[in-house]
């Protein structure tokens, strides 16, 4: 990485910004310094001031619009996705993305067509909903005669609703009984169990009857509206209808707008772009005459940008070189294969400027690890065909999270149908079972079923190959940070004493009677524990805080017996995927026999399969990684360091085409 200073004319800045988002290759820090350190022609305060506030207001609307635009895209795509776009091409060229903005005006006012749809069938909605509940109460009233708004006269009220068979007799006991006899009670009309009902009384009896109509659960009838229950009906009849018709119609225009959603992505993106480039045109302090900027570039383009610059602008270009002890951003560069894998490092941390960049260390571990936890031909040639079509079919971006995640997938999948080949499984012992142990998978070494005793040693064995892989990568880390006697002192006596107490417990199965292979591992493991003990606390002049702090050291030993035995999580999960495997083959079996039989199985094995690879592929890419992080890290890496961010033209729904 280079650091990249550039002084120009402030006519110009404007082109030299969008010249650099459009190269992507320019991270833009903040200087430091500000105008009147390098001029006394500054602007005046106020127009500093203006200049910010009209920024300002300009984000603000652009965020707004933003924001709008997003929403309209997640509703179109939620519930109009079935509908086709004019057009599918999710690649553009950076001309076309700037180009939208001539055609702004005319894809919002699009979005407030679609906005004010929305709205109006929202409304319609509501009060379809509405009248619909009226219908739902008109429907017992239709047969009855009766003007609903004339319920009272002068000196008279008309309470109309619905009244149990049960409690006639008695509501007119009770209005004998309060000694209401100028109250007529009519039954309009009669149903099974319920009899509509007009109860006729003086206004200054409303108090009263209101309570005893209450206590006897009479059910008001709530619309007061002009004309009889079924003209009323009738009404809403056709109320509804012509709502239904209106909303047909809002439904093929929001169909129409949907199938230009294009357009909203594009004018999104374009002012994710903007907000960008004001982000970044904010960051150098300018002069009356001038701006500066200053940032980081990658060394490999650093010429070729600074030629650039100083050929299609009036500016001045200084390119710094950093070296490893300078602070600067991290920018990864793998081959394919282990960059396939540089997005498990990406998730947990970038590493400091002057550390090895681990990726290609645990590209080949998480490789294996996976294929061994998944380790099944059938799950994973699924999982490579899948992660092939999305990557040459579908055409994902591999540049995305989601696309890098794929990326690794698919060779993750590739390693767990080697594996499979290896431990002898396809979709468990699916051909064994259903073949009627005619057919059985071969299996190139053993199977972990018949024999796991044997893969929790080799699962150690192997995490003990990985725990020094990260102790190498400790070693070339201290050679970069010049402490050489580290590696002697501090690293180097692991090696001895692992070896040496491998050698002793299991050095016999070795078989090696030349000489004794247990003798040479106790040797071993004893001059890496007294290099440990001598010189664990060598910084300490003291010598009894020496003594103690290699005491300390020696525990060492225990934290590295736990790395090496979280490795047999690797049999534990090549035992989950097999046994789950095992289990949906079993319950297919039972019910195969006949069509009906044989349907269930089907639909039992894929199912069954399809959720095991989901869970038993989720379970292998945590654990996978959880070895990275924790055992392999926790060797060498250091961390503290933070990843490479352009200036670039950063889109969320389209894909900016370089070539174009």
């Amino acid at each position: 990485m280079d650091k990249i200073k550039i002084l120009g004319l402030l006519k110009e800045k404007a082109s030299v910004l969008q010249f650099l988002q459009k190269q992507g290759v320019v991270e833009l820090i903040e200087t430091g310094v500000s105008g009147s350190e390098f001029s006394s022609e500054l602007s005046t305060q106020a127009d500093i001031s203006d200049q910010r506030l009209t920024l300002q207001i300009q984000e603000e609307e652009i965020l707004k619009n933003q924001t709008r635009l997003n929403s309209a895209i997640q509703t179109l795509e939620t519930n109009y996705a079935n509908v086709p776009q004019e057009s599918t091409d999710f690649r553009i060229s950076i001309n076309d993305l700037l180009s939208v903005k001539k055609r702004e005006s005319e894809i919002l006012d699009l979005l407030d067509e679609m906005k004010s749809a929305e709205k109006r069938k929202i409304d319609l909605a509501a009060e379809r909903e509405q009248i619909q509940r009226e219908q739902d109460i008109l429907q017992d009233w239709r047969q009855v005669e009766i003007d609903l708004q004339q319920t009272s006269t002068q000196r008279t009220l008309v309470f109309l609703g619905r009244l149990e068979k049960s409690a006639l007799s008695e509501l007119e006991q009770e209005l004998t009984e309060f000694s209401i006899v100028e109250t007529a009670i009519l039954t309009l009309d009669s149903g099974d169990t319920f009899d509509l009902t007009a109860v006729i009384a003086l206004r200054e009896h409303e108090l009263t009857i209101n309570q005893l109509l209450q206590q006897y659960d009479f059910k008001y009838l709530p619309i007061r509206k002009k004309g009889t229950p079924n003209q009323i009906y009738r009404s809403n009849e056709r109320k509804i209808n012509k709502i239904d018709r209106i909303v047909v119609e809002l439904e093929t225009k929001i169909k129409s707008i949907a199938a230009r959603r294009l357009d909203f992505c594009l004018l999104s993106d374009y002012y994710a772009v903007t907000l960008e480039y004001h982000s970044a045109s904010k960051i150098p302090a300018d002069t009356l005459y001038t701006f500066s900027l200053e940032g980081f570039i990658p060394r490999k383009v650093s010429g070729k940008v600074k030629k650039n610059l100083e050929d299609d602008f009036t500016v001045f270009v200084e390119i710094i070189e950093l070296k490893p002890e300078d602070e600067y951003p991290i920018l990864l560069q793998n081959k394919p294969f282990a960059g396939a894998f540089q997005t498990i490092l990406e998730m947990f941390g970038a590493p400091s400027t002057r550390e090895i960049d681990p990726t290609p260390g645990l590209a080949p571990f998480t490789f294996m690890f996976f294929g061994m936890m998944l380790s099944d031909v059938g799950y994973g040639l699924l999982l490579t065909i899948g992660c092939a079509y999305l990557i040459w079919k579908a055409k994902i971006d591999t540049s995305t999270e989601g696309g890098k995640l794929v990326r690794m997938l698919f060779l993750c999948g590739i390693s767990s149908t080697l594996w499979g080949f290896i431990f002898g499984g396809f979709f468990g012992d699916m051909l064994t079972l259903m073949s009627d142990n005619k057919i059985a998978f071969p299996c190139l070494w053993f199977n972990p079923m018949d024999e796991p005793q044997k893969l929790l040693i080799w699962s150690m064995i192997f995490g003990v190959i990985h725990l020094f892989s990260g102790m190498v990568m400790k070693i070339i880390n201290e050679i970069k940070f010049g402490k050489i006697s580290n590696i002697f002192f501090d690293i180097v006596p692991w090696f001895f004493i692992i070896i040496g107490l491998g050698l002793m417990f299991g050095g016999s199965s070795l078989k090696i009677t030349a000489f004794n292979i247990t003798e040479i591992g106790k040797w071993l493991a004893i001059a890496g524990a007294v290099i440990v003990f001598l010189f664990a606390g060598r910084a300490k002049k003291n010598i009894f805080s020496r003594l103690i702090s290699g005491i300390g050291g020696l525990y060492g030993v225990i934290n590295y017996l736990g790395d090496i035995l979280s490795y047999t999580r690797v049999l534990a999960l090549v035992l989950a995927t097999s046994v789950i495997a095992t289990v949906v083959n079993f319950l297919a079996n039972m019910v195969s026999g006949g069509i009906i039989g044989w349907i269930f199985a089907v639909v039992i094995l894929v199912g069954g399969h399809l959720l095991n690879l989901a869970l038993s592929g989720l379970s292998a890419y945590v654990h996978s990684s959880r070895l990275q992080y924790v055992e392999f890290f926790g060797q060498f890496f250091e961390g503290g360091g933070r990843f490479f961010k352009p200036l670039n033209y950063k889109t969320n729904y389209l894909k900016i085409n370089k070539d174009e």
